[in-house]
C-alpha cells in the first residue's frame, strides 16, 4: 500500500473544499433559479403543462448534486483514512481535533445528501394538480431545505479545510529560530498591520512564570498546555497610534494604545474578510462594547477542566461548551470568544467552532484555515530576543 506524502495530503484536502465550494455556488445559483420571477410563478402559480418540463430540469440538476454530494463524501472518508495513517501533524492534540472534524465533516455530506433528497420529493409533488394550500406547504418546505443547506454546505467547508490551518502553524514551527525573529514586525515600526487583524499573545514560559506574567495566563497555561494565552483585535488609533480592543480582567472590553512587555511575543494574523465584512466589523465592535460586554472570569477558570473533559469526551465524538456551562449572560465573554464573536456578527466563521461561539480558545484562532499570517510582534531588545530564543528552541505547544 503507498503512503501518501503529507504535501499529497495538502493537495488531497485542497480539492475537497473545492468541491465543496463548488456545491456552495451551485445551490445558491439554483435557490435563485426556483424563485426567480420567471419560475416561481410557474412552479408555485396555477398548474401549466410547462411546469413539467421545468421540473424535469430541476430533477437532472438536484441528482447531480447527489452525485457530487457522493463523490465528495467518498474522498472525504478516503482523506481522513490516508491522514490518519499518515499522521502529518506532530501534535498530538492537532492530530485528534483534525480527526474530529473530518468525521463531523463526513455526517454532515451524508445530512446534506438527504437534504437534496428531500428537495427531490417536493419538485415531484408538483407535478401534481395540488390546491393552493398544499402548494404553498411544498413552497414553504422547499425554501426552508435550501435555506438550511446553503447554510450547512458553508459551515461544512470551515471543517474540511480544518487541517490546512493546522498543517500550516506546524510548517511555521519548523522554521529556523533566527527565521522566526527575521519576521518580527517590530522592526519595520508596524508598518505591516491593518485595522482588523487579530493579535495573538504567545507567552514565553519564562514569561509566564515571572512576576510580570498574568496570573490567570499562567493558570490555564500551566493546566492546558497552551502557550497562546490571549487574543484581540488591532486598531490604528487616531493619529496612528497602534491600540489593541480587548480584555482587561474584571473590567468591560475596551481599547487600550499597544504595549509590548518583555518577553511577550503577539502572533499577528489577518482574517480573510470581503469587503462588505471589513466594513461590517467596525459597527460590530462597536455594538459590542456599547453593549458593555464584559471578561468572564468564570468562563475562563472553566476552561482547565473543560479542556480536560474534552480529551475524554472526543473518544466518543462528544464535545464540553465551555462557554455555556457556568455562564449564559451572552454580554459576558473570555477574550478568544470575543475575538470569535464579533467576526461571527459579519458572517465570517474563524474555527469549526464558531457557529456556536462557546468553546473557541486562542490555540483554536491560531490554526484557523481562513487567515492569513502576518508576522510576529516583540519588544527588540537583547533581553527579550534571549528569552524567545529559549523558550523556541525547546519548543512551542499551541
Amino acid at each position: 500500500m503507498d503512503i501518501p506524502l503529507p504535501n499529497k495530503l495538502v493537495d488531497e484536502n485542497q480539492f475537497l473544499t473545492y468541491i465543496n465550494q463548488e456545491l456552495s455556488e451551485t445551490l445558491n445559483r439554483l435557490k435563485l433559479k426556483v424563485f426567480s420571477s420567471k419560475y416561481r410563478q410557474e412552479l408555485f402559480g396555477s398548474y401549466t403543462d410547462s411546469r413539467v418540463e421545468t421540473i424535469s430540469g430541476l430533477l437532472k440538476e438536484l441528482h447531480q448534486l447527489i452525485i457530487t454530494f457522493d463523490i465528495l463524501e467518498e474522498k472525504a472518508k478516503k482523506f481522513r483514512s490516508s491522514f490518519n495513517l499518515v499522521k502529518p501533524l506532530s501534535l498530538k492534540r492537532h492530530h485528534t481535533l483534525a480527526m474530529v472534524f473530518l468525521k463531523e465533516a463526513i455526517s454532515s455530506i451524508n445530512n446534506s445528501k438527504k437534504k437534496v433528497s428531500q428537495l427531490v420529493l417536493n419538485f415531484e409533488l408538483l407535478n401534481k394538480d395540488l390546491e393552493h394550500t398544499k402548494r404553498q406547504k411544498v413552497f414553504h418546505n422547499i425554501k426552508d431545505l435550501f435555506d438550511k443547506l446553503i447554510v450547512e454546505v458553508k459551515e461544512n467547508n470551515v471543517r474540511l479545510a480544518d487541517f490546512k490551518g493546522r498543517y500550516r502553524v506546524e510548517e511555521y514551527l519548523q522554521k529556523t529560530v533566527q527565521q522566526l525573529l527575521d519576521q518580527n514586525i517590530y522592526r519595520g515600526k508596524g508598518y505591516m498591520l491593518k485595522s482588523g487583524d487579530i493579535f495573538l499573545s504567545f507567552k514565553t514560559k519564562a514569561y509566564l512564570s515571572s512576576e510580570k506574567g498574568p496570573k490567570i495566563s499562567n493558570w490555564v497555561s500551566r493546566f492546558s498546555g497552551f502557550q497562546v494565552t490571549h487574543s484581540g483585535i488591532f486598531m490604528i488609533g487616531t493619529g496612528g497610534v497602534p491600540k489593541m480592543i480587548h480584555a482587561f480582567r474584571g473590567f468591560a472590553y475596551g481599547i487600550e494604545d499597544l504595549n509590548l512587555k518583555e518577553g511577550e511575543v503577539y502572533i499577528v494574523l489577518r482574517p480573510k474578510l470581503s469587503g462588505l465584512q471589513r466594513a461590517n466589523l467596525w459597527a460590530a465592535i462597536r455594538k459590542r462594547l456599547a453593549n458593555l460586554t464584559r471578561y468572564s472570569t468564570a468562563k475562563m477558570l472553566w476552561v482547565v477542566p473543560t479542556v480536560f473533559a474534552n480529551k475524554l469526551f472526543h473518544l466518543f465524538g462528544k464535545r464540553v461548551e465551555a462557554g455555556g456551562t457556568l455562564d449564559s449572560v451572552k454580554s459576558k465573554m473570555f477574550c478568544s470568544e470575543f475575538v470569535n464573536q464579533v467576526f461571527l456578527d459579519v458572517g465570517f466563521l474563524l474555527t469549526p467552532k464558531s457557529k456556536y461561539s462557546l468553546d473557541v480558545y486562542p490555540s483554536d484562532i491560531i490554526v484557523s484555515p481562513f487567515v492569513d499570517y502576518v508576522g510576529i510582534l516583540f519588544k527588540d531588545d537583547d533581553y527579550t530576543i534571549e528569552k524567545i530564543e529559549q523558550e523556541l528552541l525547546k519548543g512551542v505547544k499551541i
